[in-house]
């Protein structure tokens, strides 16, 4: 049935949001600003090195390395 489906759905995606925001809570201050800035701000990566004053690719491994941290806390 449609309507049980898209409850489901709505359910699944709740738990989804909820999840990612206890992970997004367990980062550190740094952690949390730039994933913040990246995905929901969306900074580029170089803008964001910019506002820090350091080279993109320290940014762009930074990234990395949290975005391997959230997977880590999502499993």
């Amino acid at each position: 049935h449609p309507r049980v489906r898209r409850q489901r759905q709505m359910c699944k995606e709740t738990v989804l949001a909820e999840n990612l925001h206890k992970a997004l809570d367990k980062l550190t201050d740094n952690e949390y600003d730039l994933i913040i800035s990246l995905y929901f701000h969306n900074l580029t990566e170089r803008e964001y090195a910019k506002r820090q004053g350091v080279y993109p690719n320290a940014i762009h491994n930074r990234k990395v390395r949290i975005l391997g941290k959230l997977k880590k806390l999502l499993e």
